[in-house]
């Protein structure tokens, strides 16, 4: 999900243009500064949604990226489960569920390859999402406000040190 400073008549807007002539050291500080309290926002909205262990490890790869024109903010990319799989190869599954007729291909103990039922591993199909869609609504206007407000201040504390 991006966060993107090119929505016509907002604060966000105004920040769009202004940051395009800002020197490159001051739009790093407002990255830094505010790449942190997002992380920390984004980590906890998306463990309030967790509601077993698959979802507690998509939740728990959160991460939050910075530019001058977006905020991204990320789930289900990294880390592995304790079974080494990577968390990324069922984050899809995890995040909207799946068909336990579903058939995939896996692997016996010798090798051999062979097709199986899913079952109802990753529970019923949600459109809206488990994890990170519901968290992603309830934090971007947050994650937006803290953004503008962290340009502003350290905009005015860069001119005050002039």
């Amino acid at each position: 999900m991006r966060i993107s400073l090119l929505i016509d008549g907002s604060p966000l807007a105004v920040l769009a243009t202004v940051m395009r002539g800002l020197p490159t050291d001051v739009k790093r500080e407002i990255g830094g500064r505010t790449k942190g309290p997002a992380a920390d926002m984004w980590r906890d909205e998306l463990n309030q949604n967790v509601e077993d262990r698959r979802q507690g490890r998509l939740a728990s790869s959160g991460t939050v990226g910075v530019t001058q024109s977006n905020v991204t903010l990320r789930a289900g990319g990294v880390g592995t489960l304790s079974s080494g799989t990577p968390v990324s190869a069922i984050a899809k599954a995890t995040e909207f569920g799946a068909t336990a007729d579903t058939k995939i291909l896996t692997h016996s103990r010798k090798g051999k390859p062979y097709k199986r039922r899913l079952g109802p591993t990753f529970g019923p199909p949600r459109r809206s999402g488990k994890v990170a869609y519901p968290a992603a609504r309830q934090v971007i206007a947050r994650i937006a406000s803290l953004w503008v407000q962290t340009a502003y201040r350290t905009i005015h504390e860069k001119i005050e040190r002039l």
